[in-house]
C-alpha cells in the first residue's frame, strides 16, 4: 500500500521529476543511478514576501563538499520553517544542487576506487565470502535474475508471502523471462482492474535455491514462483520463497544470496549514527529512507563490510516510505554504499 503524503511534499517544496539523491554510482552493484538535480518545483505560488538575507543561511564558498552539504541541509530547514517565503528561497536550490551533485559524484568515485583497491589487496581465497565480495564489486551482470545476483532484498510487509524483490527498471533478465513464459501453461494473469495486473509463473522443474538471512540467523530455501506486479504507482518483480523450516521465521528475512555466507550478526551503533548523519536528504525530489538504515551483520573475515535494513524510530522494519537494503563499506573514515536496492512505497511515479 502506498504511504500517505507527508506535509513537506503536500506543499511541494522540493518536488519536480521524482528523482533525488541516491548514494550510488555506475560501476557498483546498484539498482539506481544518481539523477540530475531538479530539486524544487518551478510552479511557485505568487507571494510578495521575500526572505530576509540576515536570517536566511548563506554560503560564500561552494568548493568544499561538506560545507555545501551542511548549508543545503540548513537551507532546507529554513525553507520548511518559512513556507510563505518559498519563492525567494527555492532559487538557491536551483543554483546549488547541480554543484552538489557533481561534487557528490566525484566523492563517490574516489571512495569506490578506494574500496576496490582495499579488496584487491586482500589475499585470494577459495571461500564463499571472498567469492561474494568479488562478484558484488564487479560490474552488474544483466543476465542474472534478481535471486541469482550476489545479493537480493526481501522486504517485510510488502507482499503476503516473503520473496526476493526485483526492480522493474533494472530487470532486463526478468523482461526476457516474461517473454519466455507468456504462453506457458503455468502462467496465470490476474487483472483486478483496468490498471493493475499480476502475472504469476510457478516453477515445477529445476527449482533453484537461495540462502536467506534475518537479523540473527539464516537458512537455505527454494524459489517457488515468479510474479510481476504492475500496480497503479508501483511495478516490481517478486520471487516467492519456499519453506524456511523451524529456525527462521519467513517474516523476519531481510536478504537473500546464492552464497552460503558466514556472517557475524552485529549491531554497530557508531555506523548507524554515521549513516543517519551522512544520508540526510539533500536536494531531494521525493522521500528517501537512507538515513534510517541500521546495521545487522558484517561479513565474517571482512569486518568493514556491513549489511543494513531500514527502520524508522518507533516503527516496525520497513514501515517507511522507501524500504532499503544495502551492503556498506565502513572503515572508520570512509562510508561507502557498495550495493543497494529499495522499493518506492511513496508512489513518486504518480506525482
Amino acid at each position: 500500500m502506498l504511504k500517505k503524503l507527508p506535509l513537506l511534499f503536500l506543499f511541494g517544496f522540493l518536488m519536480s521529476s521524482c528523482g533525488g539523491e541516491q548514494p550510488f554510482q555506475a560501476g557498483d552493484q546498484t539498482e539506481n543511478n544518481i539523477p540530475e538535480s531538479e530539486v524544487a518545483s518551478r510552479d511557485t505560488i505568487p507571494n510578495d514576501e521575500v526572505a530576509d538575507p540576515q536570517t536566511m543561511p548563506t554560503l560564500n564558498d561552494t568548493t568544499d563538499f561538506t560545507n555545501l552539504r551542511n548549508h543545503l541541509i540548513d537551507l532546507h530547514s529554513y525553507l520548511y520553517e518559512n513556507r510563505a517565503l518559498r519563492d525567494s528561497i527555492i532559487p538557491n536550490f536551483w543554483k546549488l544542487c547541480p554543484i552538489y551533485f557533481e561534487m557528490y559524484r566525484d566523492r563517490r568515485e574516489r571512495d569506490a576506487k578506494t574500496v576496490r583497491e582495499a579488496f584487491n589487496e586482500l589475499p585470494e581465497v577459495n571461500t564463499e565470502n571472498y567469492t561474494f565480495l568479488r562478484e558484488i564489486l564487479a560490474p552488474i551482470d544483466t543476465t542474472l535474475l534478481a535471486y541469482e545476483k550476489p545479493l537480493g532484498a526481501v522486504f517485510q510487509g510488502i507482499t503476503s508471502n516473503p520473496g526476493v524483490y526485483g526492480e522493474e527498471r533494472g530487470g532486463k533478465a526478468e523482461k526476457r523471462l516474461l517473454e519466455r513464459i507468456r504462453e506457458h501453461p503455468n502462467t496465470e494473469v490476474e487483472r483486478p482492474d483496468i490498471i493493475q495486473s499480476i502475472t504469476t509463473f510457478t516453477f515445477e522443474e529445476n527449482v533453484d535455491s537461495v540462502y536467506v538471512f534475518t537479523k540473527t540467523n539464516s537458512t537455505k530455501t527454494s524459489v517457488r514462483n515468479f510474479k510481476f506486479k504492475s500496480l497503479e504507482c508501483l511495478s516490481f518483480y517478486h520471487y516467492e520463497l519456499g519453506d524456511t523450516g523451524e529456525t527462521v521465521d519467513p517474516n523476519d528475512i531481510l536478504i537473500s544470496t546464492p552464497y552460503n555466507l558466514e556472517l557475524e550478526y552485529y549491531w554497530d551503533e557508531e555506523l548507524n549514527q554515521m549513516i543517519s548523519e551522512e544520508f540526510q536528504g539533500v536536494c531531494l525530489d521525493c522521500p528517501d529512507s537512507s538515513m534510517y538504515q541500521k546495521s545487522f551483520a558484517r561479513l565474517k573475515g571482512y569486518e568493514n563490510f556491513y549489511f543494513t535494513y531500514t527502520q524508522e524510530p518507533g516503527k516496525e522494519t520497513d514501515d517507511t516510505y522507501v524500504p532499503k537494503r544495502s551492503l556498506i563499506y565502513f572503515d572508520g573514515e570512509i562510508l561507502h554504499t557498495i550495493w543497494s536496492t529499495d522499493i518506492d512505497l511513496f508512489g513518486c511515479s504518480c506525482l
